[in-house]
C-alpha cells in the first residue's frame, strides 16, 4: 500500500508487486486517478524528483509498503462537481 498526497486530499494505492513497477506506469495510473497529466505531474519521495526517473522502478527509488509520496500538478478536469446551492424562489 501506498499513500500520495496531492494538496489536501489523500489517496490511498494499492499496488500489486509494487517493486518492479515502474515510475512511469505509476504516473500513468495517477492520471487515471487524479485527472493530472503525466507531463505535469512532479512527484517526490524523500526529496527525489520521481518524474525525472520514469524508467526506474519504485524498488530501485526505495518506495515500498506504507511508502507516502506526494504529487503536485494541475488536474485536466474537476474530479468532482461542485453544487449550487442558493435561494430559490418557486
Amino acid at each position: 500500500m501506498n499513500y500520495l498526497f496531492k494538496g489536501s486530499h489523500l489517496h490511498v494505492l494499492i499496488l500489486r508487486s509494487s517493486n518492479n513497477i515502474r515510475i512511469m506506469d505509476l504516473m500513468d495510473e495517477l492520471q487515471r486517478i487524479t485527472t493530472v497529466p503525466t507531463y505535469n505531474q512532479k512527484l517526490f519521495y524523500r526529496g527525489q524528483e520521481l518524474q525525472l526517473m520514469k524508467e526506474r522502478t519504485l524498488r530501485d527509488v526505495g518506495i515500498d509498503n506504507n511508502a507516502q509520496v506526494r504529487l503536485i500538478g494541475e488536474p485536466t478536469k474537476q474530479r468532482y462537481d461542485a453544487t449550487l446551492m442558493g435561494n430559490r424562489s418557486n
